[in-house]
């Protein structure tokens, strides 16, 4: 085997082994951004509920000061 063909070969390798790793790591990137996207709508899913029930509260407590009150 010449040294040229022993040369291609390694950088056949190298090639190949880059764009495996690269994709890789675009595949592992883009399942973290789909679970941290999740988590976050979870999150704001969990704030607004809890808004909301602050907000009932505090219309139910106005709405016995009112009735209090006449």
């Amino acid at each position: 085997m010449s040294t040229l063909s022993k040369v291609r070969g390694i950088l056949f390798i190298l090639v190949a082994t880059s764009v495996a790793l690269l994709v890789t790591i675009i595949l592992y990137s883009q399942e973290q951004i789909r679970q941290q996207s999740s988590i976050i709508e979870t999150e704001r899913i969990m704030k607004v509920s809890q808004l909301a029930s602050r907000i009932d509260l505090i219309i139910t407590d106005a709405e016995k000061i009112l009735e209090n009150l006449i």
